[in-house]
């Protein structure tokens, strides 16, 4: 490449909204509702536990850990849908050669 041409530069990554960790979803049941109603759930506890300074640091972490699951839940596998014509191994090959005609 000569030295007037420029690299592009590669596509910032999307922005993600990041979710309020201390909103409340709206219960879905009489139950859930009443319970909301009731006062601090279960996972209110674990993070006021969790963002207590004076608490044990043991029992921080382990708040954390236990409430982790509800505030950041684990994305579900995707099963891939088309069909692979090339391995991943031609793929780098080409990639070599395309970038030796350069």
């Amino acid at each position: 490449m000569s030295d007037d041409q420029t690299t592009p530069k590669p596509a910032a990554a999307p922005q993600r909204r990041r979710r309020n960790a201390d909103a409340r979803a709206e219960p879905k049941t009489a139950a859930g509702r009443e319970a909301t109603d009731a006062g601090p759930t279960p996972l209110d506890h674990l993070l006021a536990v969790m963002r207590d300074e004076a608490a044990d640091p043991a029992k921080r972490l382990q708040a954390a850990r236990d409430a982790a699951p509800y505030m950041h839940p684990r994305l579900a596998s995707v099963q891939m849908r088309g069909d692979l014509t090339i391995s991943h191994e031609d793929a780098l090959n080409q990639l070599d050669h395309d970038g030796d005609d350069q």
